[in-house]
């Protein structure tokens, strides 16, 4: 005979890993979710072409011919999966909401702690071909005129303009990064006729993006 646990699936706690949400994590903002039919597959790349045709035609003419080109990718999706066993007993003698529920949260919650991990392991400088590192003086911590983030992030956004068409809508700034930034005094300048704090939607209108992600998890 098939095991207990083999007939039936607990759709209830299923729905509570589905719907768990730690509001620090960024991972879904960064990369959302995209479901798929396969563990794996190919998809198309796009080339970037950002060559201006002639467009022009004389009467009765045919239309010049405008294409666009693309290579493939593969991805490979890993499965990842923890458990803890609950007994009967315990159920019964929790006092406080449910403990299948409560295991349920941290087990999803360990498992999106990874998901930020890997995450945050993508930002480095090996992963990066557009990478810059600060020279010492223009570090934020140094906190001088010479040292002013927001042309950092002008320079960045340039860099994503060029390389792509398209303004970048939001930025990730880790949290020492943002204390430098809003405690800095070229910051500071540019706001003391208008506010006495500095809170992140107004860094995020200072560098020019929609949304500013600052990760604590």
């Amino acid at each position: 005979m098939p095991l207990k646990n083999q007939l039936h699936v607990n759709q209830l706690l299923s729905n509570v890993s589905v719907q768990y949400k730690n509001s620090e994590y960024i991972w879904d903002k960064v990369f959302p979710t995209v479901n798929v039919q396969k563990y794996s597959d190919l998809y198309r790349v796009y080339d970037r072409n950002f060559r201006i045709p002639e467009t022009k035609r004389a009467p009765k003419a045919v239309a010049r011919e405008f294409g666009f080109e693309f290579s493939t990718s593969s991805y490979l999706l890993e499965q990842h999966a923890l458990k803890d066993y609950v007994g009967v007993d315990e159920e019964e003698n929790n006092d406080q909401g449910s403990l299948q529920v409560d295991t349920t949260e941290s087990l999803t919650d360990a498992i999106y702690r990874r998901m930020e991990l890997s995450l945050a392991s993508l930002f480095t400088t090996t992963n990066w071909s557009l990478n810059v590192s600060l020279a010492a003086a223009a570090i934020w911590s140094s906190n001088t005129v010479t040292s002013d983030p927001v042309p950092v992030f002008d320079t960045g956004a340039t860099s994503v303009i060029n390389a792509s068409g398209k303004t970048p809508t939001f930025a990730i700034l880790p949290r020492d990064g943002f204390i430098a930034f809003k405690n800095h005094v070229s910051v500071l300048d540019r706001i003391k006729y208008t506010s006495a704090e500095v809170s992140q939607s107004m860094v995020q209108a200072l560098i020019g993006v929609q949304e500013l992600l600052v990760p604590t998890a």
